[in-house]
């Protein structure tokens, strides 16, 4: 297996469009982690790709050689008094998970984020992925139980994290 350091994080571009799609199916298609049970298809990830670019936003890919083993963004949130949040998505292959890829996605992306604020839903029996988010300072900041029905009844955790200059003026408890 390709050593974590010789694995690229970079911006999505069309050369990695194809690969995007083909991670962003096959994590889906596990029916574990993502709130899709299939890739949508590969136009409305370039149109989603292309709309983030528009926006200013990050999104980025983790690469092994050429292939695409994971990705990471941030969109805008849409309503009008939230322009200053964004909302993280993210996923990495089963065979590159717990190596510390995810961590350096998470970590550019906020360092590359436009947002004073990141907020975030993740699956509640995705111990793994709250444990990162927590590790990176997000905090807890709710449950929607019962949120989703995949193969039973799914709650979801809402995380959040101050970034920036907006996180250096927050006093702490």
């Amino acid at each position: 297996m390709t050593p974590v350091n010789d694995i690229d994080i970079v911006k999505v571009s069309e050369r990695t469009l194809n690969g995007l799609h083909k991670a962003l199916g096959a994590v889906a298609r596990e029916r574990k982690y993502l709130a899709l049970t299939d890739a949508p298809p590969l136009a409305a990830v370039a149109a989603f790709s292309h709309m983030l670019s528009q926006a200013g936003c990050p999104q980025l890919v983790a690469l092994d050689g050429k292939n695409v083993i994971g990705w990471g963004d941030l969109r805008p949130r849409d309503d009008a008094l939230a322009k200053h949040v964004g909302v993280l998505g993210m996923g990495l292959l089963p065979e590159y998970r717990r190596r510390g890829i995810g961590r350096r996605l998470l970590d550019e992306l906020l360092e590359r984020s436009p947002f004073e604020r990141v907020e975030l839903s993740v699956f509640a029996h995705n111990t793994a992925a709250i444990s990162l988010y927590e590790k990176a300072g997000f905090v807890h900041e709710g449950v929607r139980r019962r949120a989703v029905k995949l193969d039973g009844y799914i709650d979801i955790v809402l995380m959040g994290r101050l970034v920036g200059a907006a996180h250096e003026h927050v006093p702490s408890s």
